[in-house]
């Protein structure tokens, strides 16, 4: 699952002739270069960048968003945040990232993720080893037979490039819909 995001008028606004379901091949390639082309036209991030971005945005620019736009946001249900949140947002991250913090929330992040301590592994239930069929048993794929993982929460990155490219985006977007 991933998150969509779409400029509402973005800068480098030339038109992209839509697809449907009578478009070509080539149309559709078209298409998508054509989308990721535009500056502020579209942003991409998979549930394990979207999620700590996210997070990092609510946690800098909560007073720029509602209750409805910081919902939203862990939604890909389409809200819509307006160009001049997203300006301010953007505004604040260039501020952010002139002091440092954006790097130091990077190493900070990643440093946790170093330093997270085991759990036991919920897919073996501690054991290390799984039952593939009577009597058929080998080690568990999860925790490689240790019986014991790092939390589910490592999985979750954060990149100071990827606030980067969205501070980018949200400047030429023109306000965005997150899908």
């Amino acid at each position: 699952m991933g998150y969509d995001i779409f400029g509402l008028n973005p800068s480098g606004n030339k038109p992209i002739t839509p697809i449907t379901v009578n478009s070509t091949p080539d149309e559709i390639t078209e298409y998508f270069k054509s989308r990721d082309s535009i500056p502020g036209h579209y942003f991409r991030n998979n549930i394990w960048f979207w999620s700590p971005l996210w997070d990092f945005i609510v946690e800098q620019c909560g007073d720029i968003l509602s209750e409805a736009d910081i919902q939203g946001g862990y939604s890909n249900g389409g809200h819509k945040l307006s160009k001049s949140k997203v300006v301010k947002i953007a505004n604040t991250l260039d501020k952010l990232d002139e002091k440092g913090l954006i790097q130091k929330h990077e190493d900070e992040h990643k440093k946790m993720i170093e330093d997270a301590p085991l759990e036991r592994c919920e897919f073996c239930e501690g054991t290390g080893r799984v039952n593939i069929g009577a009597p058929l048993e080998q080690d568990c794929r999860q925790c490689d037979g240790t019986g014991s993982t790092k939390p589910f929460s490592v999985n979750y990155p954060f990149t100071r490039e990827n606030v980067i490219e969205f501070k980018n985006f949200l400047k030429a977007s023109g306000g965005i819909e997150i899908c």
